[in-house]
């Protein structure tokens, strides 16, 4: 340990030579709060370490936030440990601080009046979950510097790795006495022969039957192996872990989720065979792996093949049978469209939600608020979707796995049957998510109700009346006057609007009624520059003058109510 005496040493200038003797020659990162860091100073002589500071720089940073004011005098030979207070109690710090609790992304610089004297980690370079080479890791590692070796740069060659939660080096009279470089004890955890397999783990309810009622998390951890499906580093983190053989139940699942809670070491991969032990954790309704370490496994494990999803009379107890697992749609599955491609408020990104068997309806429109009726049918609407998810959020106007969008051709319809698309089960927010990977075309949307030239209109009456949301009909990119918020939520540029324009037109003239009511046009007056003057200009000379259309005008022609959008009304 750092020897206090040494306080008492009486010392000369500092020269640079004296601190290239000063070297980080131990680095911890391991699970919840074991973050420790050891300074030796492999010198012949005391240095000080007046000016001299431990920083952290997070996340790829340039600069930090993170700095530990490093005092007083370090023998030769000795070491000064760093470690953050809730760390395991066998770690024997001589400094504790909350700054130690850095991830295996982040940066860790001994540093001298500006001066970088030695580093785990690169500065300014964030590598995604951890720095790696060769089976060494920043992450779920401990790495103690090889003697002899030269401080300043960052090089894994220079370290020994230990398994994680490794601590007995911490400390020491310098860095020989850490260990020898010629034979460094085993690096990597070894999956033992007995494990247990991921359909015992998921069972054949809703909840691992590991995990015991109204806990969250199994008391034991587990250990269990299979093949990489997918990556995920956006909607979870973490990888999808599947058994090729399965246990020929189809009523518990194959694959499992294993959290890792940032983003996982890029060398796992699709395919990988990998071995993980961690306690069984219940997310929300979510069944994973929390992983605590991990070992790629000979690669002799049967592959994996990607499931039929079949739905049972049951539909979220058939989602519940293939959590974690690789599955495709098929005409069979009758997934539809119930909410084409757009934004999903409870997850925050952009999605398309499918319901088996028919869109959903909502329960107000068939059965009176707050009923038995309405509360049932609210269940079972969500009791038989599913959203289509992506592992990162889409941009705007893109479906990833649907590249063919188009609005003439390649369209998305309420109750289009969709089939091959493929991607693991997962389950947040009290849905059931497929992530898919793959792409899928036009002719996968099967259009069980397909477009028509126009609407479907009865011979009897005299007076046509519609009703139809133009969807956020904006003219602010034109020049357009302003609106009571000031908010554009419609097109950004003069050629979107345009062609928003020009397809409300085109569906308007087919409606062909004699009174419509428009909804979501932008709030900005009736003038020659509202949105509604711009629509109803495009409208007119597309019409003979016995057909033309004017606005309802309030008395006071000037914005209605304070939002940015409102309602108008149209008439011949």
């Amino acid at each position: 340990m750092f020897n206090k005496k040494a306080l008492l040493v009486t010392l000369a200038l500092v020269s640079p030579s004296t601190l290239a003797d000063l070297v980080i020659s131990e680095y911890v990162e391991g699970s919840s709060y074991n973050k420790a860091v050891e300074i030796t100073n492999t010198g012949d002589s005391a240095i000080t370490l007046d000016g001299t500071d431990l920083a952290v720089y997070f996340n790829g940073a340039t600069t930090t936030t993170a700095r530990i004011p490093l005092t007083g005098a370090l023998a030769a030979g000795q070491s000064l440990v760093l470690a953050n207070p809730r760390a395991d109690a066998s770690i024997k710090a001589d400094i504790s601080s909350g700054n130690i609790n850095f991830n295996g992304d982040d940066a860790v610089a001994l540093e001298r009046d500006g001066q970088v004297l030695d580093l785990v980690g690169i500065i300014g370079t964030d590598p995604g979950s951890a720095y790696t080479d060769g089976g060494k890791s920043t992450k779920d590692m401990t790495l103690r510097r090889i003697p002899g070796s030269v401080a300043g740069s960052f090089d894994f060659s220079q370290w020994q790795a230990f398994a994680k939660d490794t601590f007995d080096g911490l400390g020491c009279a310098g860095v020989s006495a850490c260990g020898s470089s010629t034979e460094p004890p085993p690096v990597a955890w070894q999956c033992p022969a007995n494990i247990t397999p991921i359909p015992a783990i998921q069972g054949s309810g809703d909840r691992s039957p590991l995990v015991p009622a109204g806990s969250y998390q199994s008391a034991d951890k587990v250990v269990t192996e299979g093949r990489v499906t997918q990556v995920t580093t956006g909607l979870y983190k973490g990888f999808f872990l599947q058994d090729g053989a399965g246990d020929g139940n189809p009523a518990t699942s194959d694959g499992i989720f294993v959290f890792t809670g940032s983003a996982p070491d890029p060398s796992i991969k699709p395919g990988a065979s990998v071995c993980v032990e961690g306690l069984v954790k219940e997310y929300y309704g979510f069944t994973e792996v929390a992983m605590d370490r991990y070992a790629f496994t000979a690669d002799d494990l049967p592959a994996v093949h990607t499931t039929d999803l079949v739905i049972g009379d049951n539909v979220a107890q058939s989602l519940e049978a293939v959590e974690g697992m690789k599955v495709r749609l098929t005409a069979d599955s009758d997934m539809r469209v119930t909410r084409p491609f757009s934004y999903d408020y409870s997850a925050s990104r952009s999605n398309m939600e499918l319901a088996h068997g028919g869109p959903l309806y909502q329960p107000t429109q068939l059965f009176p608020a707050l009923t038995s009726q309405a509360s049932e049918l609210a269940a079972a609407n969500q009791a038989r979707t599913l959203y289509v998810e992506t592992d990162q959020k889409a941009p705007n106007g893109v479906i990833p796995y649907f590249p063919g969008l188009d609005a003439q051709q390649g369209y998305i319809r309420v109750n289009d049957r969709v089939e091959n698309l493929e991607g693991v089960i997962g389950y947040s927010y009290s849905n059931y998510r497929l992530v898919a990977d793959n792409q899928i075309t036009a002719a996968d949307f099967v259009h069980l109700s397909d477009r028509t030239s126009a609407p479907a209109i009865t011979a009897k009456g005299q007076l046509r009346v519609a009703s139809f949301n133009i969807e956020n009909f904006f003219n602010m990119a034109v020049g357009g006057a302003p609106n009571p918020l000031g908010q554009n939520r419609g097109a950004t540029t003069a050629a979107d609007f345009a062609l928003q324009q020009q397809k409300t037109v085109n569906a308007l003239l087919k409606i062909d009624a004699d009174v419509v009511g428009l909804v979501e046009v932008e709030n900005n007056g009736f003038g020659d520059d509202s949105a509604i003057h711009s629509l109803l200009s495009a409208l007119n000379a597309e019409l003979p003058a016995d057909k033309q259309y004017a606005v309802v005008t309030p008395a006071e022609a000037g914005t209605v109510g304070g939002d940015a959008i409102t309602s108008m009304i149209i008439y011949r």
